[in-house]
């Protein structure tokens, strides 16, 4: 084993996808001996969002893996240094290196740590498309970052020596396999989990991996963003299209419990950043070929304000072969399949997406639960997907589907299009259902959220059977009265951060209002000039933690990793409350 290269990089500004990003990933080969400090080579600058994680010191990549990429590529010659790694070494792959293992290189010893988990800037680097890093981390070339523990230097051409040795730790390889491959083998997590010297940020993470692949949570999604692509799009009504994606890697996709979203980041013209939004799925769990999202074009609510943006980019630049990131589908609004109750399922609008899902669910499972869909819309021109509801209920002795309009079109024809005329009342659900022992589904915009939640009270439903969800921007159900006049707030399923709150940066002594405009509190620092550690964007590394000195923040996509007790995920993270954070 011996070092073939030793590469450094200095901090250059740089816009990526829009993005104004600083980055020392342009690695250069160097002559002569380097000296390692605790914080990397000298020479290599660390850009300021990169930087305070000693356990990422050093990279090195193996130098047997560049015949890979030079094939994979169709490139020839590529220069050490070119996967942004500090030293090149031969000899030295992920699946003979175990986390803890101690080698001098030169006369410094370094501890291996972890994979490297590519971000973004490794895809600038590479020029490559944008989705070079789900490419690096899928060939499981990842290389390996260690920690210095004695400081030294090294050349190229030294030799690398393993001075320390577990037989019982993990490899690399390992590593990367039961982070992002196979989540569900416990034996493997654990024994990743009890390497001796797997660093704190990681044993927490895998630690409540191995929990999930022990309960039997494990396999059901994946990390970060993959890359979909739209397949087709069928168009629903005047204002409804549904969009079918399809993986771009070929994968079966994940199932999801009826009920949940896919969170979406849109790359739109025009844009500095991308647009991050939610979608219900609209289908029901069972394909594994496709994901349906059905969006619903947004006008402007008014002169002065803007179209939707997100759904408009959809409706007219969302075309068979578009590229869509999307995270894997979450949520705390699903179908309780455990339960054996009558459902009531209660939508406004396009709010239909996932009881949708759930009704077809729900039929694909049997005829043994009752189902009654009863849906309000404005009229024929916005009613999506009314043709497939009425067939099921045809078809389905257990479902029975009722169509409110409440400003019938010309051509809207009762008892084909809709049942009745108007809103969704007390009387209606008194005559449509049985009782009110039953599990109740609500959807929809706030008016029909607020009514028809205070409704299902007022008639007698227990609270504890009522379960929602919200769609649009900061939305927030209000506090409900109940028979004894006392206001109660009622549970929100998807909580959403107030408009007018305050976020201070400590050590900045800067304090900014947060209105919504940004999509997270690292993004609101960086509007106001700071650039606080980051990497992936994506709830997954933990570089961008930082301790919440006070406050409380809410995570609208729960992140992958777990940031410490006190601490706050600045690239996921919104604010609930007035907050403090110490940057």
């Amino acid at each position: 084993m011996k070092v073939i290269s030793v590469n450094v990089g200095v901090t250059r500004d740089v816009t990526i996808e829009g993005r104004a990003a600083v980055t020392a990933i342009d690695k250069r080969p160097v002559d002569g001996p380097v000296a390692v400090g605790t914080l990397g080579l000298e020479g290599d600058e660390i850009g300021p969002r990169d930087k305070g994680h000693a356990i990422h010191a050093v990279y090195a990549y193996p130098v047997e893996h560049y015949a890979y990429w030079e094939r994979e590529l169709g490139l020839e010659n590529l220069p050490m240094g070119q996967f942004g790694e500090n030293l090149t070494v031969s000899g030295l792959t992920e699946e003979e290196v175990r986390v803890g293992d101690i080698f001098r290189f030169g006369t410094a010893l370094l501890l291996a740590t972890s994979p490297r988990i590519p971000c973004y800037k490794l895809a600038d680097r590479m020029n490559q498309g944008k989705d070079f890093p789900l490419r690096f981390l899928a060939s499981r070339r990842t290389g390996i970052y260690f920690e210095v523990l004695q400081e030294g230097r090294v050349g190229p051409g030294d030799a690398v020596e393993r001075v320390e040795h577990d037989p019982d730790a993990a490899t690399i390889a390992e590593f990367v396999r039961v982070t992002e491959f196979e989540t569900g083998d416990v034996e493997g997590l654990e024994r990743l989990l009890n390497s001796r010297h797997l660093a704190p940020s990681w044993k927490e993470q895998v630690g409540e991996m191995a929990e999930d692949a022990r309960s039997g949570k494990a396999g059901s999604g994946w990390k970060g963003f993959r890359t979909l692509v739209l397949d087709r799009r069928v168009k629903e009504s005047e204002t409804v299209t549904s969009f079918y994606l399809v993986p771009e890697d070929c994968r079966p996709l994940p199932t999801y419990k009826p009920g949940q979203f896919l969170t979406v980041a849109l790359d739109i013209p025009g844009r500095e950043k991308p647009v991050i939004r939610t979608y219900t799925l609209s289908d029901s769990p069972n394909h594994e070929d496709y994901y349906r999202l059905t969006i619903k074009r947004e006008p402007a609510a008014g002169p002065d304000l803007p179209a939707g943006v997100a759904s408009n980019y959809f409706h007219d630049q969302v075309q068979p072969g578009t590229h869509i990131r999307a995270k894997a589908p979450m949520g705390e609004f699903h179908l309780d399949r455990e339960s054996t109750r009558p459902v009531a399922l209660l939508s406004g609008g396009v709010g239909l997406t996932p009881m949708i899902s759930m009704l077809n669910a729900l039929v694909e499972g049997g005829p043994e639960r009752p189902v009654w869909f009863i849906h309000g819309v404005r009229n024929g021109s916005e009613h999506a997907l009314g043709d497939h509801v009425r067939g099921l209920a045809d078809a389905c002795a257990n479902v029975r589907a009722h169509v409110v309009y409440q400003d019938p079109g010309a051509g809207d024809v009762k008892g084909r299009d809709y049942d009745s005329e108007g809103f969704i009342t007390t009387e209606l659900l008194n005559g449509l259902l049985p009782s009110t022992d039953m599990d109740f589904y609500l959807c929809g915009p706030p008016p029909f959220m607020k009514a028809v939640y205070n409704l299902l009270l007022d008639w007698g439903a227990s609270e504890d059977r009522i379960r929602y969800e919200f769609f649009g921007p900061a939305t927030v159900l209000k506090a409900t009265l109940h028979e004894d006049g006392a206001e109660k707030a009622a549970p929100v399923k998807r909580a959403e951060s107030a408009d007018g709150v305050s976020v201070t940066f400590a050590k900045s002594g800067k304090t900014v209002n947060w209105n919504g405009s940004a999509n997270s509190i690292l993004d609101l620092a960086e509007d106001a000039g700071l650039t606080p550690a980051f990497s992936c964007r994506s709830g997954l590394c933990l570089t961008c933690m930082t301790v919440l000195v006070e406050g409380e923040v809410h995570y609208p996509e729960e992140p992958a990793a777990t940031p410490s007790e006190g601490s706050v995920l600045l690239c996921c993270s919104i604010p609930k409350s007035d907050v403090t954070i110490d940057i």
